[in-house]
């Protein structure tokens, strides 16, 4: 993580299209983006650009985390990047983006993932949800 920036990557032993479609199919989107605490229990995620995307994510005090935005760039099993707002309770933020990258690896893919967020504590916490997406996938995977 640098200023602003934070950046994740993890590795599957996947394919790449097996992998690329669990961030686009419906179906399997809910069952693991959401980090521990939280049920997605909304996910839209129209794959093309400038289609629309919304997620709401409910913590287990019911308290709903909402993000709403448009694809900006899209190309099937290479990248998906998203310009976004999200409301959680009393807090917002626009203007985030969201970028996932999809390289083939010998042995499946690796899925890098970059956003803006402000620094600080929501830094930390977005690095921490992300991996923790990303083990939810593996396991959906």
């Amino acid at each position: 993580m640098k200023g602003n920036t934070v950046f994740v990557e993890r590795e599957f032993t996947h394919p790449i299209k097996t992998v690329f479609r669990a961030f686009v199919d419906p179906e399997i989107l809910p069952k693991w983006i959401a980090p521990d605490g939280f049920e997605c229990v909304e996910a839209l995620f129209e794959p093309f650009v400038g289609g629309k995307t919304r997620t709401v994510f409910r913590n287990t005090d019911g308290v709903d985390a909402v993000t709403e935005g448009v694809i900006t760039e899209f190309v099937v099993n290479q990248v998906i990047s998203m310009e976004f707002q999200i409301e959680f309770g009393d807090f917002s933020l626009d203007g985030l983006r969201n970028t996932w990258h999809f390289y083939e690896t010998g042995s499946g893919v690796r899925v890098t993932f970059e956003t803006n967020v402000p620094e600080g504590e929501f830094a930390e916490g977005c690095a921490t949800s992300t991996n923790q997406s990303f083990d939810n996938l593996e396991k959906v995977l």
